[in-house]
């Protein structure tokens, strides 16, 4: 895959299509084609998480081996070139850390006998997969076995924030720079200790803290229980102003976004390395017209996507995602655009339309993250339920998208069901687009 796509005055046109092989094995009515890659290949990605039970708890090392095979040789079948991973899922580790405890899905893990991470990046690789390391930054949960590190700040319990009235809803305290720190050193000893491709961010920064985001009413952010972290770090804002207090959080966010930028680019620049940054937020940066301008810079001016869905930049993740981009700290972003084409609040023809128009300009590369688990869902999501041919039409606007560059599906648990023949909307989802992938 391209590194970076690079600034351009002529747009060059992306002919290739996304995926490949969405056909399901062992069918004798599907004749078998041998699959070209180009170059500068667009990307076709899978998130992978334990979350939703895609990776066993560990056993042993066969066990594992023979799990993980089993999954990247579905990955290959279905010509998928790169694997999010996630090895941080709640302050956690998923590998050898002297940062982070050890995740509970490898809680029995050896690592001086045999690192599963490890083998799982190579063996990934050597099929011609990227292997791109997912971290959420600041979720905290029980997600782990052994003691906490003294390293870690969530040894100390003035570092965690939680809602008052969920406290299994808990994060770092974006607002320390101890925290901060702490997210920049745990990137680098991943990236120190295993060759990932990408260190991957996904959508959860700040989290409902107990006002859900507000910045009016009867109780507003104001009332939540970073108020005195805002009081302390707050020079240059009004710490009596909610509006003032949001602003205050997307800056501790971006303040974090940046320092892991740098320190990436700092050892790609260091060990000759290539290592890519990329997030992957919700859908909707900002709700508004859907128009999109560009400045003498080429930098997007806009009010937001023509939607009505919650947004990343304000309710209760304060992430400024197009301040990111605009300053060149990602190599790709990812929203995760699940919507379907005729969603009433957030079509996936105005989030992407949107999208590709703010990249156009951009040194980024722009993927689109595609919701195939909403055709499962038991809640309306539309045409993913409604229309057998959704995922069909979505592929093929992307195709009509100059500036996008590829896309991840979520999740992988949803691309074995139709590996494994099982009978679901899913499944039939990725049937109905599988000639889609037989013609290149």
């Amino acid at each position: 895959m391209k590194i970076k796509k690079t600034i351009i005055i002529i747009l060059v046109c992306l002919t290739t299509i996304l995926l490949s092989g969405f056909t399901k094995p062992n069918s004798n009515d599907i004749k078998s084609f041998e699959f070209e890659f180009e170059t500068n290949q667009k990307l076709r990605a899978v998130w992978v998480t334990p979350i939703v039970g895609e990776v066993s708890t560990f056993t042993t090392e066969t066990a594992f081996k023979n799990e993980m095979n089993q999954m990247l040789d579905i990955l290959e079948h279905y010509k998928i070139n790169a694997l999010i991973f996630h090895v941080r899922t709640h302050n956690n580790a998923l590998y050898d850390s002297e940062l982070n405890p050890k995740a509970t899905v490898f809680g029995s893990v050896n690592f001086n006998n045999f690192d599963p991470l490890l083998w799982l990046v190579n063996e990934t690789q050597s099929r011609g997969i990227e292997f791109h390391a997912w971290l959420n930054p600041y979720r905290v949960g029980t997600n782990y076995v052994g003691t906490m590190p003294a390293e870690n700040p969530a040894s100390n319990a003035s570092n965690i924030l939680s809602n008052p009235s969920n406290s299994a809803l808990k994060i770092l305290n974006p607002g320390e720079p101890v925290v901060r720190d702490f997210i920049v050193d745990t990137v680098i000893e991943i990236i120190e200790k295993y060759p990932v491709d990408a260190i991957h961010f996904d959508d959860y920064f700040y989290t409902n803290l107990g006002a859900n985001g507000a910045l009016s009413g009867a109780t507003t952010i104001l009332d939540e229980p970073d108020q005195q972290t805002y009081v302390t770090y707050g020079s240059g804002f009004n710490t009596t102003s909610a509006t003032d207090k949001a602003n205050w959080r997307r800056h501790q966010v971006n303040t974090m976004v940046q320092a892991v930028s740098n320190a990436i680019k700092n050892y790609n620049q260091l060990n000759g390395k290539h290592i890519q940054f990329g997030i992957s937020p919700t859908g909707i940066y900002k709700n508004g017209n859907g128009v999109v301008t560009y400045d003498e810079f080429g930098k997007p001016v806009t009010t937001g996507s023509l939607t009505t869905g919650q947004t990343h930049y304000s309710s209760y993740l304060f992430s400024d995602s197009l301040h990111w981009i605009k300053e060149g700290w990602l190599d790709y972003i990812a929203p995760q655009s699940y919507w379907a084409t005729n969603h009433s609040a957030a079509s996936y023809y105005n989030v992407m339309g949107w999208w590709e128009k703010v990249v156009k300009y951009l040194d980024v590369n722009l993927y689109s993250g595609i919701g195939l688990y909403m055709a499962d869902e038991s809640t309306n999501t539309f045409n993913w339920k409604d229309d057998m041919l959704e995922m069909r039409t979505q592929l093929e606007y992307l195709e009509t998208l100059n500036d996008v560059d590829g896309l991840s599906v979520y999740s992988y648990k949803y691309i074995r069901n139709h590996y494994n023949n099982q009978n679901s909307t899913s499944a039939n989802q990725m049937e109905n687009a599988a000639h889609l992938w037989q013609d290149y």
